[in-house]
């Protein structure tokens, strides 16, 4: 065994000594390259995964959270914004199950299983109350938090007292809610409306007048019949969507291309769009000629009567009206007489033009546009060019409302500001689980390339090293007149020498050309 071991050792040593300088060094990268490469990957393997067990806490229930976490030894990460709670992947189910069997988070909520947990039979009338107020608000407070775009509720109740005394009014409950809805989210009246119905059901002798309903704006959301208020309402909330929708579209495009430009993390647009959506209406009735002023011809009647000779001509029936001039028929002196009447009718038809115009239900009378750029690409050369952009969009829409801009007015309406841009929290999910695996899977392939490429090369340096070896065939006799030849040239000989040590492969190479001369 120790013979195995000598012999690879000399033969390490052996192919060592073997290789150039410039081989050594990229042995010895190599091998720096894979132990860093290994250590990297083993540090990055042994990291544990964080997922998201909880999100949209409050800091209260984030808090209880943390503190069972932490009790149990288990590491947690709590975001930025301290409403999500983050813990290693392999202890995700088991710890959740954990907290949800111990009750947690209770942020101080009862709900009505504390009827069969703790209630004994000392409890009074007046604590039994209390409790199954607390209960029910609690509980519906659950149910609305719940419903899609509200991420918190307070409900606050008031239930009517009993009294011994009959009346012949009907005591009542009354209630007071406060929702927190998610930024840039607008409950419609159909889910104010539910939340009316939802609570008026869900406490006894509570009418929907009784409900009270805000956001956390401090804005009541009002019960309103969808069919009475329909009808003023649709169109308003048309309008608006419209006018979102004309500013979504214009930021969107300037977005992208910006972005692509500088950056989508780098650039943010907000647009302000006027919209007229006053409506007109109108029918015209135009008659026009044919051609050169004149109707197309389709009937013409031509009556032509010509007398001469002796004799009145044909005058019609004598005499005149009560209001006409007395008028006789003309007569010559030799007693003849002349009568030539042309009458011709013409019955033309001409272009009749009937027109009902109604104007475009919008038109964009006005338009602000506002750009954010972060302070790292911030230049002059980059606003004015930016600015060249948004002068020409102007002109495009403003102008087409035939509202003429000058130059002036169209500064006012584009807003350029540089500001240091915040960093948006990294979001813990499994993305970065599968992102991180990937990392793993490249690191193993690259060093399993370089370990590869490593062997390959010490394989062919020693599978090379054993063909000269065994090319190489030394002669049993040396001539007498070459060693005279090399001791008369002593120099020649310190060179040969110096080769044969330094580059071993191409002393051989010469070797081989002077035997094959002799």
């Amino acid at each position: 065994m120790k013979e195995k071991i000598q012999h690879y050792k000399d033969q390490f040593i052996e192919t060592w000594k073997s290789l150039t300088n410039k081989q050594k060094w990229l042995v010895i990268g190599s091998f720096v390259f894979i132990s860093l490469a290994l250590a990297l990957l083993i540090y990055w393997a042994s990291r544990p995964q964080f997922v998201p067990i909880y999100t949209n806490l409050s800091p209260v229930e984030a808090g209880e959270i943390m503190e069972a976490i932490e009790s149990r030894g288990i590491p947690a990460q709590l975001s930025q914004d301290g409403r999500t709670i983050s813990v290693p992947k392999s202890e995700a189910s088991r710890l959740k199950v954990e907290l949800a069997h111990a009750g947690i988070p209770r942020s101080g909520n009862i709900n009505y299983s504390i009827f069969s947990e703790n209630m004994g039979w000392g409890t009074t009338d007046r604590q039994l109350d209390v409790v199954e107020r607390d209960a029910m608000q609690n509980e519906l407070r659950y149910l609305i938090e719940q419903i899609e775009g509200i991420e918190q509720a307070k409900v606050m109740i008031t239930l009517p007292k009993e009294s011994v005394w009959l009346s012949d009014e009907e005591q009542t409950a009354t209630a007071s809610v406060v929702v927190h809805t998610r930024p840039g989210l607008n409950l419609g009246q159909s889910q104010i409306n539910g939340l009316y119905h939802l609570i008026s059901k869900s406490v006894p002798h509570l009418p929907p007048e009784n409900i009270v309903i805000m956001n956390q704006n401090m804005e009541p959301l009002e019960l309103r019949d969808e069919d009475e208020t329909g009808n003023h309402l649709a169109l308003h909330q048309q309008h608006r969507r419209i006018k979102r929708d004309i500013e979504q579209d214009i930021q969107r495009e300037l977005q992208l291309m910006l972005g692509r430009i500088f950056g989508m993390e780098n650039v943010i647009v907000s647009v302000f769009a006027n919209v007229d959506f006053s409506k007109e209406s109108r029918e015209e009735q135009l008659v026009e000629p044919v051609v050169d002023d004149n109707g197309l011809a389709i009937s013409i009647e031509r009556i032509e009567e010509i007398f001469q000779g002796q004799g009145d001509p044909p005058g019609g029936i004598a005499g005149t009206g009560e209001t006409d001039v007395t008028g006789y028929q003309g007569t010559l002196a030799n007693g003849d007489s002349e009568y030539e009447r042309i009458e011709e009718r013409i019955n033309q038809e001409v272009n009749r033009i009937y027109r009902q115009i109604e104007s475009s239900p919008y038109q964009i009378m006005d338009l602000s546009i506002n750009v954010g750029l972060d302070e790292s690409i911030y230049m002059p050369q980059t606003e004015e060019a930016v600015r060249e952009l948004l002068t020409s969009v102007l002109h495009t829409y403003v102008d087409a409302a035939e509202t003429e801009l000058d130059e002036e007015q169209l500064e006012q309406r584009i807003t350029i500001f540089a500001q240091p841009f915040q960093e948006q929290p990294p979001v813990a999910d499994e993305t970065g689980a599968g992102i991180r695996n990937w990392l793993v899977y490249v690191l193993a392939a690259a060093l399993a390339a370089a370990l590869g490429g490593l062997a390959f090369v010490v394989v062919r340096q020693r599978r090379q090293a054993r063909e000269e070896e065994d090319e190489l065939e030394i002669p049993e006799e040396i001539e007498p007149d070459l060693i005279s030849k090399v001791d008369e040239q002593p120099t020649k000989r310190s060179q040969i020498e110096q080769l044969a040590k330094e580059r071993p492969a191409e002393f051989v190479k010469l070797l081989k050309s002077w035997m094959a001369e002799d």
